[in-house]
């Protein structure tokens, strides 16, 4: 929460009508779930982006891009996609 933990808490607690203890001890369990989930490999299958244009193999060569960067090049490969193949500079 990057400083502002008391903040987020206080809020928690005051919109669900919480104690801030128990706001504590849910902002605790849901880090050691967000923990345990993260702990292990997780793949997708994201193949039904195929039927709306968008190749399954560019997301998967973004790799460890940051989410912004992996959504431009995504973005770039499936409007070139859908340009088709272009003029030939022969």
């Amino acid at each position: 929460m990057r400083g502002r933990g008391d903040i987020a808490r206080a809020h928690l607690a005051k919109v669900n009508g919480w104690t801030p203890e128990l706001a504590a001890r849910y902002v605790n369990e849901a880090f050691d779930l967000w923990r345990r989930r993260s702990s292990r490999t997780w793949s997708l299958d994201i193949s039904i982006l195929e039927a709306y244009g968008v190749d399954p193999a560019i997301i998967a060569d973004a790799g460890e891009a940051s989410a912004e960067h992996r959504s431009q090049a995504v973005a770039s490969a499936t409007a070139k996609r859908a340009r088709g193949p272009g003029p030939s500079l022969r």
